[in-house]
């Protein structure tokens, strides 16, 4: 051949990494969730991590395994690993390291694997102040033998069964860096009365079951979110892929894996329902009104303010001032110190079941527009209607008053 038209080894090189970058996705994408990957000009490492959601609640278990991809034209070939991905800091064996090399083309393509403990085992490193010093040198004479050729299905059962056998803690320390939204071991923020002060006026019993009730949400909700945030993951790649055998990968595994969620309650408390998260929301903002209206003085302002407003709902269906109408809206004007300055009552237009309610802390204005009961009520029912008005108008005042005092201290 002419010299003229010789690839420079540069080419060569690079031309063999994108090869063997290429083979090695497309395999691995066979059985495990290619998370990240970085390529150079010798070859590409990628971070896979298994794809049974199990496995993510099952912190004995390695979920992560480094495969270096490496292709070889033939024999004469050598190629460099190196010492830190196959040493850990105690200079052990890394037990979720892993070497694919490729050779061939078409229909004449090999397969080689090798673990970190092989490639120590079988192969030296480059003297020191020699070119490629203490990386291990693999040439292809040694590497390219029966020894280490699998066929696909072996080499990926090889890859499951040395995560099976890894060290997790050590997994997971090492591979943090390079997957931090997999953050599965981190404990939940628990809460007490030392980080959840409780008010003088509620009651010891009521406000320590609240806490108890959402420390154990808590502990449910950490093992609930590595699950979300993995299909997570699957779904913004599956947006963002334009390799159709990755799409076609993470399409199947995102269906699998979504319909493999755990099908019991998330939330287990013994004494928590469906309107749970309803009923909890309610008593916390009750028990963090009480502490703030305690620490500003004004539980005496507070226990008028409810009562008042009551009153001239009574008064209003007594007095017959929306006889005959279908919704009112009503306006409920309060000063700096809860107390109620002017009430006022309109008849509108209202199709909905459903009140509509709006507090304006900056004008101190509470604005409800409700359906009425139906005409000829008896004054026990319209007490009742009165009671549940009041109830709505004291939470959402709360709700109201506790927003605007977190965000604007």
């Amino acid at each position: 051949m002419d010299d003229s038209c010789k690839k420079p080894t540069w080419l060569t090189i690079m031309e063999n990494g994108s090869i063997g970058e290429a083979r090695t996705k497309a395999l691995l994408l066979d059985r495990f969730w290619v998370l990240e990957r970085s390529v150079d000009i010798e070859g590409a490492d990628f971070i896979v991590q298994r794809r049974a959601l199990a496995h993510k609640l099952n912190s004995s278990r390695a979920l992560f395994g480094l495969v270096q991809a490496k292709f070889l034209q033939d024999t004469s070939t050598t190629v460099y690993i190196s010492p830190d991905y196959l040493l850990d800091e105690q200079n052990q064996a890394r037990d979720s390291f892993f070497l694919i090399a490729h050779t061939g083309t078409e229909d004449e393509q090999s397969l080689y694997f090798l673990t970190a403990q092989q490639v120590i085992d079988d192969f030296k490193p480059v003297a020191a102040g020699k070119k490629h010093a203490h990386k291990y040198k693999l040439d292809g004479a040694s590497l390219l033998v029966s020894k280490y050729e699998l066929g696909r299905s072996a080499l990926l059962r090889l890859i499951e069964q040395a995560l099976d056998r890894a060290d997790a803690l050590k997994n997971r320390e090492y591979f943090q860096p390079y997957v931090p939204a997999q953050d599965i071991d981190r404990p939940p923020v628990l809460m007490n009365r030392h980080t959840c002060p409780k008010a003088a006026s509620v009651d010891e019993q009521a406000f320590d079951y609240l806490l108890a009730s959402l420390n154990d949400m808590k502990q449910q909700a950490t093992k609930l979110a590595p699950l979300l945030a993995h299909l997570l993951d699957l779904a913004h790649t599956l947006k963002a892929s334009t390799d159709p055998i990755e799409a076609a990968s993470v399409a199947g595994a995102l269906a699998h894996d979504y319909w493999n969620l755990p099908k019991e309650p998330v939330f287990r408390h013994t004494e928590l329902n469906d309107h749970a998260p309803e009923r909890m929301v309610k008593e916390a903002i009750a028990y963090a009104f009480q502490k703030k209206i305690e620490d500003e003085q004004l539980q005496p302002a507070w226990s008028a303010l409810v009562p008042a407003f009551r009153a001239k709902v009574a008064d209003c269906l007594e007095n017959g001032q929306s006889a005959g109408q279908s919704a009112i809206r009503i306006e409920a004007h309060y000063d700096a110190a809860y107390g109620l300055t002017r009430f006022d009552v309109v008849t509108v237009e209202w199709e909905s079941s459903k009140p509509y309610v709006f507090c304006d802390t900056g004008q101190r204005r509470m604005t409800i527009v409700l359906m009425l009961p139906a005409a000829g009520q008896s004054e026990a029912q319209r007490g009742k209607f009165a009671d549940s008005l009041a109830e709505l108008f004291s939470e959402e005042f709360q709700r109201a008053q506790l927003w605007s005092y977190k965000y604007t201290l």
